[in-house]
């Protein structure tokens, strides 16, 4: 867990609930192996037709965030472990050629939720699951906003995790 050092303690619980729904959604994805396979490995993109591969589903400037604490204190963590973005006219600042999304962890809302259709489509099909990344990312963003109770964190861990084990429990 990230030690955030003498911050209010509201934005310390925020932050530490966006990193644990993070974790849980990289596992989501990483259970699903859709990206590498079907996009990032391509010569183009299964999702932005015309653009390489490697671009995966960025292709714009997602790191300006909104104007709560909790993002502040993220965006600040970020820089300390990956170092600033580069600055592009197009894609993100974060994201190379070479090694796709340097971002590991402390990501967006939009980037830590965002699914494809053609990856939506396939763990509807291949695993029953309907997932939809607005209500994901708004629940994201509720959690920076502070709009977030415990029993409401508690529910949606609880379907992530259902998620994850579906998948893993598929194969």
């Amino acid at each position: 867990m990230v030690e955030l050092g003498l911050i209010d303690t509201e934005i310390e619980r925020q932050v530490h609930q966006y990193l644990e729904c993070e974790t849980l959604l990289r596992r989501f994805f990483d259970a699903a192996d859709f990206c590498y396979d079907n996009c990032l490995s391509q010569k183009e993109s299964l999702f932005l037709r015309g653009f390489p591969g490697y671009l995966g589903c960025c292709i714009s400037g997602i790191l300006e965030g909104g104007l709560h604490a909790a993002e502040f204190v993220i965006k600040d963590i970020r820089i300390e472990k990956y170092g600033s973005p580069e600055n592009k006219k197009d894609g993100c600042g974060y994201h190379t050629r070479e090694q796709g999304c340097r971002l590991k962890d402390l990501k967006p809302p939009i980037c830590i939720a965002y699914m494809c259709p053609p990856q939506k489509e396939h763990i509807k099909d291949e695993f029953g699951i309907d997932y939809n990344f607005e209500p994901v990312k708004r629940f994201l963003q509720d959690i920076l906003e502070a709009k977030v109770d415990d029993a409401e964190m508690s529910v949606f861990k609880s379907r992530l995790e259902s998620f994850i084990e579906k998948i893993e429990n598929s194969g």
